[in-house]
């Protein structure tokens, strides 16, 4: 499963960092039933889902991101068709993002 190693526990296991498939685990793992949630509020549908007795609280107001929540497919779609709304990154960064892009392409296949 994508992310399911990629999440590095804290000092004394207690929090982490990782991708939203490595929270995911972790707190399928976890015996707590009750987790703060220091990364954007879009993570609490999914793992509600996953995990509906689970109660999360939001480590900061602040933590909503307002151009995740502006992306649409249709907007992707209309840049893609007219190749516009260029983003240009490091290429350290083109390639890692090349790599989740090819993986997320093999698992949708």
């Amino acid at each position: 499963m994508p992310g399911q190693d990629d999440f590095k526990p804290g000092a004394g296991g207690v929090g982490g960092t990782g991708s939203a498939g490595g929270i995911l685990e972790y707190i399928r793992n976890s015996p707590a039933d009750e987790f703060i949630i220091g990364t954007e509020q879009g993570i609490f549908h999914p793992v509600h889902l996953a995990h509906p007795g689970v109660t999360l609280y939001l480590a900061a107001e602040e933590l909503l991101c307002p151009n995740m929540k502006s992306i649409t497919l249709e907007k992707v779609l209309y840049s893609m068709d007219n190749l516009e709304t260029k983003v240009s990154v490091p290429e350290y960064t083109a390639v890692r993002a090349r790599a989740a892009l090819e993986k997320m392409i093999e698992y949708a296949g």
